[in-house]
């Protein structure tokens, strides 16, 4: 393939490129050092000095919550529910039922209470991970069921 002789922008150095290159790319740097320097340091701004930035102060209320496009309301997935919770109630590190505090990350989940799964807050109850197994019925053995008088039933908490 027939090559071209080109000189970095930034550098000065003499560097080769394929011609097929060229349609792509001005190829005027020889290397990502040159061209990531050269955008950082070098390039002129666009904007001048103390002119205040268009969108500064401007909430993206066409973006936010129930504007987007893809809402989907109480349509929502398991995975994303979760998100939105956490979002709107915080991450605190208090088991709400045995008090356990410092927790973090996996350690404490959000646990929904009806089990319906709906946008609503009040719905919602910070447990850790053994409470919330509890609370749910996956930490009972097999062939066993909650009893009524157990402590951990839906809706009690």
């Amino acid at each position: 393939m027939a090559q071209i002789q080109r000189k970095c922008k930034l550098c000065r150095r003499v560097f080769y490129v394929e011609r097929w290159k060229l349609k792509q790319s001005k190829c005027i740097f020889c290397s990502h050092k040159c061209s990531n320097t050269y955008n950082l340091y070098k390039r002129p701004q666009t904007f001048k000095k103390g002119q205040k930035a268009w969108n500064k102060g401007i909430k993206m209320l066409q973006m936010s919550e129930w504007n987007a496009y893809q809402w989907k309301g109480d349509d929502v997935g398991y995975f994303t529910l979760h998100k939105w919770v956490a979002r709107h109630k915080g991450k605190p590190d208090t088991c709400l039922h045995c008090e356990r505090t410092n927790l973090s990350g996996r350690s404490i989940h959000w646990a929904n209470r009806s089990g319906q799964y709906r946008r609503d807050l009040g719905d919602w109850i910070r447990l850790c991970v053994w409470c919330h197994g509890k609370f749910d019925g996956t930490f009972i053995k097999k062939g066993q069921h909650l009893s009524p008088d157990t402590e951990f039933k839906r809706g009690v908490l």
